[in-house]
């Protein structure tokens, strides 16, 4: 049985708290299962554990900022880390597509607020047309999984409907 997995994931901030990001992102990444990503992590482990860089998830705000986890490291070190995790990507068996949105698109005229319900129906739209224009190669899965955090309700209603 041929899987193919959609892991899914935002950056940028809706509802009450819109105002703090400008933009507002949706990754997919798709990734057939046949494609083994393991011994890639392994790799990844090892080479960070060569580098006597610590084995913590990436996050990339934090990271180039120097907060969070990774406010003991120096810059040398974070500069290493994210050197190490993006040869590492560079070779993961993955494809991926980026949805950006300015958020002064989605203003309402009248009060100049955000409107999230504009930015889901964008988003909706957008997504359908990137799975529609790759429909065939899609159907060669016997099944697909999506995998997403719930982070925010506009995404997983526009994943939703987007797939329904």
């Amino acid at each position: 049985m041929r899987e193919c997995s959609i892991f899914v994931d935002e950056t940028g901030e809706t509802g009450k708290n819109a105002s703090q990001s400008e933009y507002f992102g949706v990754s997919l990444v798709f990734h057939e299962q046949d494609d083994a990503v393991l011994p890639l992590f392994d790799a990844y482990q090892q080479t960070l554990a060569n580098k006597h860089l610590p084995n913590i998830p990436l996050h990339a705000e934090p990271l180039l900022n120097g907060n969070g986890e990774y406010r003991t490291l120096r810059l040398s070190e974070r500069q290493r880390l994210l050197q190490s995790f993006l040869l590492m990507v560079r070779k993961l068996p993955v494809s991926y597509v980026t949805f950006m949105y300015e958020k002064t698109d989605f203003r309402n005229r009248n009060d100049n607020s955000f409107d999230s319900s504009k930015l889901r129906s964008r988003l909706t739209r957008d997504i359908t047309s990137h799975l529609q224009s790759h429909l065939t190669y899609f159907q060669r899965f016997d099944k697909i999984k999506r995998y997403y955090d719930n982070g925010q309700k506009l995404v997983l209603c526009a994943l939703d409907d987007a797939i329904c």
